[in-house]
């Protein structure tokens, strides 16, 4: 008979690798340097529950900027090898407004940016390109001529029965692009939705949002192609990728192409097949949520009093909630804090959707 203390040696050994092969592979939270020249001027930082923090200066009002926007880290960036701090920060955040409302309101001689952020309208040729349309990806691949290395020598194609799919829809008013998840979540269980402003650079990461964020093996299918797409779409964790994001058309199959420099002379690409295939549509597809004013209720519409099982999440894709149903087309959302959620609705055939609603 086998030991069971083998055995128990055996199955932690197992558990461990299983933990410990799991990796994060969706970060999306951008970064900025900031110049403090005054030691006055560097904020003092609290720790809030959520996993974020808030920032007080000895100016209220550069206090007022930064409490508009959710900050994840602030912390000095570059130590010298004589053990004194250079006078460089970075600050986590998921919103570009806010560099460039310090950009604008704060003088210099008490927040350095050392870029601003002018905008550029985004090319017409790309609004045609995507605008409403969903595509899949197919094709990943690594292009550096320097090393004599190209695409197709680092080609990986993505297999037919693994659906990477993503939509973008462009909004003329404020000339931004969405680019989001076409699915309830994506093969490795992740949701992103980003926003991309146009710059003569290639279109720049704008907004982020952190989305329901899953560990995946990179042992798993799905695990290196999302890292690519993530790397490219600048929400990825190890954040290699640099400039702008370049979008354009394959001239031989006419397939969409997103391209971005690393940060080590290189350039990433994503090849995607755009998705004509027409989806049945389902109750899932009708239903759309909105709050009224004053009323601690979520209100659904088109569920006609259906089973649904409802999770939410909070922006750090904590399960904050779960119910089995909406009662009278609607869920108590009273006990939530302000803020952005995410709402997972499940039917009886475990079809999903998931949607973002703000808490006011």
């Amino acid at each position: 008979m086998i030991d069971k203390n083998c055995v128990f040696l055996c199955l932690l050994v197992i558990v461990s690798n299983y933990v410990l092969g799991q990796e994060t592979i969706l970060c999306p939270l951008q970064s900025d340097i900031l110049k403090i020249e005054n030691s006055t001027n560097i904020p003092t930082i609290s720790y809030n529950t959520d996993d974020t923090i808030s920032l007080t200066f000895s100016e209220q009002y550069v206090t007022d900027i930064f409490a508009e926007y959710t900050i994840y880290d602030f912390y000095q960036t570059f130590p010298d090898t004589s053990g004194a701090l250079l006078d460089y920060y970075t600050v986590v955040h998921g919103n570009k407004d806010l560099i460039n409302e310090v950009y604008l309101t704060v003088p210099q001689n008490v927040l350095y940016i050392e870029n601003d952020y002018p905008f550029g309208a985004i090319n017409n040729n790309i609004i045609n390109l995507v605008d409403g349309k969903t595509f899949r990806v197919i094709k990943t691949c690594s292009d550096n001529p320097e090393t004599g290395q190209y695409c197709s020598d680092t080609e990986a194609t993505v297999p037919e029965t693994l659906d990477i799919n993503i939509k973008f829809s462009y909004n003329s008013v404020t000339d931004i692009m969405n680019i989001e998840t076409a699915d309830s979540t994506s093969p490795c269980g992740n949701y992103f939705s980003v926003d991309y402003k146009g710059f003569s650079t290639g279109m720049q990461l704008w907004y982020s949002n952190p989305g329901i964020i899953s560990e995946s093996s990179p042992s798993e299918s799905c695990h290196s192609f999302e890292e690519k797409l993530y790397q490219i779409l600048g929400v990825e964790c190890q954040g290699l990728n640099v400039g702008g994001l370049s979008i354009y058309t394959e001239v031989d199959t006419g397939n969409l192409i997103l391209n971005r420099e690393t940060a080590v002379f290189s350039s990433d690409l994503v090849v995607l097949q755009e998705n004509n295939l027409s989806i049945t549509e389902n109750d899932l597809d009708d239903i759309e949520l909105f709050q009224i004013k004053n009323n601690p209720y979520l209100q659904s519409s088109h569920l006609n009093d259906q089973l649904f099982s409802i999770r939410i999440y909070d922006i750090s894709g904590q399960h904050i909630l779960t119910a089995e149903k909406f009662e009278e087309n609607s869920v108590n959302i009273s006990n939530l804090s302000t803020g952005l959620y995410f709402i997972n609705v499940i039917d009886v055939d475990n079809r999903q959707k998931i949607f973002k609603f703000l808490k006011n």
